[in-house]
């Protein structure tokens, strides 16, 4: 939690960044939104670990076509999981890759 106090915030109505989006890649967007959403839940600040493709893609502020091709190749590359409802959700793997990418891009 304490690696991404200056990246990413969770307020009472969802997860926030704290980094301009225009300094990140879509994906880094997907997965800091997912990933302030898992530490929400875990800190019991969030009532799910999840975010529809709905909720991804009006964080993202894209089309659902760029937002639904982001998310594929994210899976595709395991740094997130589809939930049997349909929701998605960051993997462990994504936050220590993610941990090491915003410690070299916001030095």
């Amino acid at each position: 939690v304490e690696e991404f106090k200056d990246v990413i915030a969770v307020a009472p109505e969802g997860p926030e960044l704290l980094v301009p989006k225009e300094r990140l890649t879509d994906s880094e967007t997907l997965l800091l939104y997912l990933l302030a959403t898992h530490i929400g839940y875990k800190l019991g600040k969030l009532d799910k670990e999840t975010l529809t493709k709905e909720e991804l893609q009006a964080k993202l502020g894209k089309s659902m076509k760029i937002t639904s091709t982001r998310l594929g190749e994210l899976f595709k590359d395991g740094k997130v999981v589809k939930t049997e409802e349909g929701n998605y959700k960051i993997t462990t793997i994504a936050i220590k890759q993610l941990h090491g990418q915003m410690q070299s891009k916001f030095k």
